[in-house]
């Protein structure tokens, strides 16, 4: 009787092929992308969230550990940090009280770690900054992965002041 014991040719290891950052704040296309070699497959495929395919998609920006085991049990581990590659936002004007008929210039700014911001008002109008007067006025910026961030200003109606007209006669002490 012989017996023949065949050592893998080598350990288990996994192999990054491809990572996508997620696009934009709030997004769920993020890909971690992987193949395994060495070791004696088949391959079993665990993931901190509970998956256990060799690839993970439509993933929120986090951690994620992944642990390869081969047929013989042995295992190799990597961890995938997954971010957003955008942060856009944007701030417009402060709201602000105005008397009817008077124009004020309001003004967005936006801020993007990819650029290529453009600015759109609910009206259509474009750009920036523009001339308003009593409303609710929305701004989009878009950056260039297309992420979008609202805000919106609100410029409103100076009350009124009435005058009384009407004479009320002082009375003195003792009157």
């Amino acid at each position: 009787l012989c017996l023949n014991i065949s050592q893998p040719s080598a350990s288990v290891s996994i192999i990054q092929n491809n990572i996508k950052q997620v696009t934009c704040i709030g997004g769920t296309d993020g890909l971690i992308d992987i193949s395994s070699s060495g070791g004696r497959p088949p391959y079993v495929y665990f993931w901190s969230n509970g998956a256990t395919t060799q690839d993970l998609s439509n993933l929120i920006d986090g951690t994620y550990y992944l642990q390869v085991t081969d047929s013989s049990g042995c295992f190799s581990s990597e961890t995938y940090l997954i971010t957003t590659s955008s942060n856009l936002s944007v701030s417009a004007s402060e709201d602000s009280t105005v008397c009817i008929g008077v124009q004020i210039t309001i003004n967005a700014i936006a801020t993007s770690s990819v650029g290529g911001i453009s600015y759109s008002w609910q009206d259509g109008t474009i750009g920036g900054s523009r001339n308003v007067g009593i409303g609710a006025y929305v701004v989009t910026a878009k950056d260039a992965n297309g992420c979008l961030a609202l805000d919106t200003v609100f410029i409103f109606n100076h009350p009124f002041f009435v005058v009384n007209d009407s004479i009320i006669p002082i009375r003195c002490f003792g009157d």
